[in-house]
């Protein structure tokens, strides 16, 4: 991106742009086999492939405003691919694949809602998951496959549709229960937005390399590790997260090999690097990276501690690790902790029910981000005090799509109502948690109710007779999910086969891994006044009975 009065006005025109100024510049290091190979992609052969898939879904019928799904693995085009959507004028959006251990024909079938309520036109993805999906009737609605390992982008010679900026780049799906998946429709105005924003806070250098595990359909990966360094003219570092969660420390060796400078990463990961790598002789000095930076998922001072100590031998600092708060609906950061200083702490306000809780700072807000702390009847509150974030300004996303319903309960005069809660003390905000719908396991939102529409589907089980709540694991710094669920003593199913049929439904239908299915009988669920299920109280209920 540029800073004169001709600068690009939507994403694509950076890309363009970038291609032309930098076009011998490595963009992406896509690694493969561990990190041992990568396949090193320049601007320039990034915007000849894309050009390459633009072209192929032209071919294939896609026009301007058609929706595009991506279904990859790790891959080298992935970013072409998804790129040649947007150049092509259609609206891409990354999408999950089965990982090895779940059912295709659970998994598949579970995305025939999301299909007919957004209607792709064509599906990017290899012969193998296309197999599949065609399988189990994925293509009923004439949608077209196109095996991305087939596209030809040797030479591309039409122009193609120049684009809105206020028009919709992208969709950002949650990463809640397959079936229910919503899509935040951003703008080319508001991503660029967000880039000059964040840029501006996080003075990113021209040389500056971003190294990352994150999957490109989660928010926190797509705009930290892709869209941002495109847009910016850098370069990224990209690995198979599944690879990483297998052997962590090659972030590190990247970091080292790469000189990289910054790395997202959600609290779960922290952790999860310290029980791993942290056992082993330093591998890599990372004094040099500028940022650590904690997000997706309520950040704990206390893993940053064990962090910092964890890897003092290999070059840490404590003021190395930073803060985010970031929302799909508002690009991503809605604020951020100051490089080269310690993310501050503070005591819980008064009235909030948890003793000795010291709650990070995620910094101040960004700017062109509109920020308000409101009250259960939608009122502004002052310093200090506790409730609902709602957010507004130049990064919000334009809708839910083709969800016009939620859109309108969600944002209301202007502003999005986040389901968080905080407060504001001294310029800065700091993150209490979510309604007790939100479960985050991992750095990824699962809605309670949403699992428990599909625990609702298990055969033996009382429909409706469940309640789903998060407990939070201080070993591995993160939530883990409960389920506690009525048995049908009519249908004659032993409890074992229940339990295991529920933690296969929730893996396969939502990605998720349970900690614990306890089946029940009639009397042992707490229920309101009203007779609704209780979360919270069978939470204290089934607590109390573990510990």
């Amino acid at each position: 991106m540029t800073s004169t009065g001709d600068a690009p006005r939507d994403f694509i025109g950076c890309l363009q742009d970038n291609a032309k100024r930098l076009a011998d510049k490595v963009c992406l290091h896509v690694l493969l086999e561990g990190g041992a190979t990568s396949v090193d992609i320049t601007f320039s052969d990034l915007m000849q492939k894309a050009q390459g898939f633009a072209e192929a879904l032209e071919d294939a019928g896609t026009g301007p405003g058609d929706v595009v799904l991506v279904f990859l693995n790790h891959h080298p085009d992935m970013a072409a691919c998804y790129m040649g959507a947007m150049l092509a004028g259609a609206i891409p959006s990354f999408m999950p694949c089965p990982s090895a251990k779940q059912h295709p024909e659970r998994y598949w079938p579970a995305h025939e809602a999301l299909f007919r309520r957004i209607r792709p036109k064509a599906i990017l993805t290899d012969a193998g998951q296309a197999s599949q999906m065609k399988q189990f009737g994925l293509d009923s609605d004439g949608v077209a496959f196109l095996d991305v390992d087939s596209v030809d982008a040797s030479s591309v010679n039409r122009s193609f549709p120049s684009m809105d900026p206020g028009g919709i780049a992208l969709l950002q799906h949650s990463s809640g229960t397959t079936g229910l998946k919503k899509g935040m429709a951003l703008s080319h105005q508001a991503i660029l937005n967000q880039v000059h924003a964040y840029t501006g806070v996080l003075d990113i250098q021209e040389d500056d390399v971003i190294v990352s595990w994150l999957p490109l359909y989660h928010d926190m990966g797509l705009m930290t590790s892709l869209i941002l360094p495109l847009a910016l003219g850098r370069t990224a570092v990209l690995m198979d997260p599944f690879q990483w969660t297998a052997r962590p420390a090659m972030l590190f060796e990247a970091i080292e090999k790469y000189d990289g400078r910054y790395v997202w990463l959600p609290n779960f990961a922290f952790e999860h690097l310290c029980r791993t790598a942290g056992r082993m002789q330093p591998l890599a000095d990372l004094s040099k990276v500028r940022a650590f930076i904690n997000c997706s998922e309520p950040c704990k001072l206390e893993t940053f501690t064990r962090f910092a100590e964890t890897f003092s031998d290999w070059g840490i600092r404590p003021d190395q690790l930073q803060a985010c708060y970031a929302l799909a609906e508002n690009v991503f950061a809605v604020s951020q902790t100051p490089l080269g200083r310690q993310p501050s702490g503070t005591p819980l306000p008064e009235g909030d029910n948890a003793k000795n809780r010291t709650v990070a700072s995620v910094g101040t807000v960004l700017p062109g981000v509109g920020l308000r702390i409101l009250d259960e009847s939608g009122q502004p509150l002052g310093e200090g005090e506790t409730g609902e974030i709602a957010i507004t300004g130049t990064c919000l996303f334009k809708e839910y799509f083709m969800l016009e319903d939620l859109t309108s309960e969600r944002v209301r005069d202007g502003y999005f109502l986040t389901h968080d809660l905080g407060f504001l003390k001294d310029g800065e905000l700091f993150i209490l948690g979510r309604s007790d719908d939100l479960i985050i396991v991992n750095g990824r939102n699962h809605y309670a109710h949403d699992l428990e529409a599909l625990v609702n589907g298990v055969e033996g089980l009382k429909p409706g007779r469940c309640a789903v709540f998060g407990v939070f694991n201080e070993t591995l710094g993160t939530e883990e999910v409960i389920v506690v669920a009525e048995r049908d003593p009519k249908a004659g199913i032993e409890d074992a086969a229940l339990k295991k049929t529920v933690k296969e439904t929730l893996f396969d239908e939502a990605d998720l891994i349970i900690r614990d299915a306890r089946i029940v009988g009639p009397d042992w669920l707490v229920k309101t006044s009203s007779g609704k299920i209780s979360r919270e109280g069978n939470k204290s209920k089934y607590l109390s009975h573990t510990e």
